[in-house]
């Protein structure tokens, strides 16, 4: 009988999704972050928030992400960084689902696409863009964004000013 880990399972979470998860390149504050959002999944609590600090003439100088978030979703989010970087805010929106799975050279369930979707949605806050291509801005296909969860960060502000259960990211 063997005695690895569910962690160790081939195909349960592939290089990159680990690689990515332990070692994130782009996790930590963006200093003069001029584009800010946060989101979380209500449904498992994954929490990312994504700075962004865009040039006058709209391209993406820089992407950093801070998260209390699953594997899936941290490599999600390191992926989307990098993808974004140097892009040009319409190229960063024109980014799809798919060439975030592509990076991750992963097949990911359905039931936990919401990993995969929930940084490209932030994305879309911070950019101030709805996303219109099967992903809504709430990141989920069948659910409208939800004002107490789901909103911009203004780059110098907190982004709750109510009382929460939650703890804000910091």
């Amino acid at each position: 009988m063997s005695s690895s880990t569910p962690s160790a399972v081939p195909g349960l979470y592939s290089d990159v999704i680990r690689d990515r998860w332990r070692r994130p390149r782009h996790r930590g504050e963006l200093p003069g972050a001029t584009a800010v959002a946060e989101d979380v999944n209500p449904l498992c609590g994954d929490r990312v928030r994504l700075m962004l600090r865009v040039e006058p003439e709209g391209r993406i100088a820089e992407a950093r992400f801070l998260g209390d978030s699953c594997a899936i979703c941290t490599a999600s989010a390191d992926v989307l960084a990098d993808l974004v970087s140097g892009r040009s805010r319409s190229e960063a929106m024109a980014l799809e689902v798919a060439d975030v799975l592509a990076v991750l050279q992963a097949e990911i369930r359905p039931t936990r696409m919401r990993c995969v979707t929930l940084p490209i949605s932030v994305l879309a806050q911070a950019l101030g863009v709805e996303r219109s291509r099967g992903v809504p801005a709430s990141g989920h296909p069948r659910s409208e964004p939800d004002d107490e969860r789901s909103r911009a960060v203004p780059a110098s502000g907190h982004p709750r000013s109510e009382p929460d259960s939650r703890t804000p990211l910091q």
